[in-house]
């Protein structure tokens, strides 16, 4: 790009900086690890834990698979870190970073009645649903996992989140209203809240039920809302 005051191509040593393509963009811990590593050869200390690196590719990438973590798992390859203690080192462009938002995903599917748009009173829309179903869960989350005090303390650009990033629908004309629809998404916490608390929590307040014939669409049930459909 014209903003480029150097080669990208070529690295470039400026005083205890480097530059050049792929020196940031979250690539820091790289070179870390490859030296904590380095230092234990070196260095040979008697460890009680076996100490494993894992170097992630195609995380950013769902059409290109068999490279990245999905493949190791596969094979096998991550068991050993299931018991942990397991410590995810990042880097936030060329910032340092202390703190990481784990990152748990959710699926919501909402059924609703085919009918064609002309008479939306013979049908239920999913679509709408769902969007007020995330509405909601995203207003419960926020109440339950505010921003914490900590993490304006330790320079977080942002606190707990919850968002829809994909939706999915059967195919068909744009005057049809569809019988269903799939909402995708993630949770990113800070390490101020544990995960598994968020998760349970997330758990008891969502359910979901199939209501009888000609009942209302959209239900409050208890302390979530409720997904309904007609039987």
């Amino acid at each position: 790009p014209e903003t480029w005051t150097f080669d990208p191509f070529q690295l470039k040593v400026d005083g205890d900086k480097l530059q050049g393509r792929g020196v940031t963009d979250c690539l820091g811990h790289v070179a870390l690890l490859t030296e904590l590593f380095r230092q234990l050869a070196v260095l040979q200390p008697k460890l009680k834990p076996t100490v494993l690196g894992c170097f992630i590719a195609n995380e950013e990438n769902a059409t290109l698979t068999g490279i990245g973590v999905d493949e190791l798992v596969k094979h096998g390859l991550l068991d050993k870190c299931k018991q942990g203690p397991l410590y995810w080192v990042d880097t936030a462009d060329s910032q340092p970073c202390i703190g990481t938002g784990g990152i748990a995903a959710w699926q919501l599917t909402v059924h609703g009645k085919l009918f064609h748009s002309g008479l939306p009173h013979k049908a239920v829309n999913p679509i709408e649903l769902a969007m007020d179903a995330v509405g909601e869960i995203q207003r419960r989350f926020y109440q339950d996992f505010a921003p914490h005090p900590e993490e304006a303390r330790y320079g977080f650009a942002t606190c707990s989140t919850l968002k829809p990033t994909q939706w999915s629908y059967p195919s068909g004309s744009i005057n049809q209203i569809p019988g269903a629809v799939t909402i995708s998404g993630d949770m990113r916490v800070t390490p101020f809240y544990e995960v598994e608390e968020v998760r349970l929590q997330q758990q008891r307040r969502t359910c979901c039920s199939f209501a009888p014939k000609k009942v209302e669409p959209a239900l409050l049930l208890g302390d979530w809302l409720v997904c309904s459909k007609q039987a």
